[in-house]
């Protein structure tokens, strides 16, 4: 509701400008509380335990084998920290993507459907059925793009932290 009464309050100017047209603005209220929501709830625990558990295992490992921990610790934990890094970075810059690329389509079929009476009496539900398939489909198409790049650096990244628990074991 706060962030609902947020937009409302905003000057005449902000409602003016091509990015904040009502299909967008109705797209990022159906999506931003329940992102908010997972953020706050499940990924925060899940941060909460992954902090726990490396310094916990730390020092346990530290007590067992201080030689092999110092050598893991120094070595691979950084390589680690930065492959976790890499990952939710091309996460959020897939997600922002994406929002800006279906914002357009969500615009158009927001406006088609506040015009629904208008498309109505002209027939025109096929050729804006045709209209946004074929919005979806560029959009799909440039994702898609966008997200090979995106899908190798997380392989690699990937790929690294095992390659870092094999040498350990080594």
């Amino acid at each position: 509701m706060e962030y609902f009464s947020n937009i409302v309050r905003q000057e005449m100017t902000f409602f003016d400008k091509e990015e904040n047209s009502s299909g967008t603005l109705t797209a990022q209220l159906s999506t931003d509380p329940s992102k908010l929501q997972e953020m706050l709830g499940q990924n925060f625990g899940l941060l909460t335990i992954a902090m726990v558990s490396l310094v916990s295992c730390s020092l346990l490992a530290l007590v067992v084998g201080w030689k092999l921990a110092l050598v893991a610790m120094f070595s691979i934990m950084p390589i680690l920290l930065a492959c976790a890094f890499v990952r939710v970075k091309i996460e959020i810059n897939f997600d922002k993507a994406t929002v800006k690329i279906f914002a357009n389509s969500a615009q158009f079929a927001s406006e088609a459907i506040g015009s629904i009476r208008t498309v109505s009496s002209l027939t025109l539900e096929d050729t804006i059925n045709e209209r946004y398939r074929k919005l979806l489909e560029d959009h799909t198409q440039e994702a898609c793009r966008k997200s090979a790049w995106a899908i190798i650096f997380f392989s690699l990244s990937e790929s690294l932290e095992l390659l870092c628990q094999a040498l350990v074991f080594w």
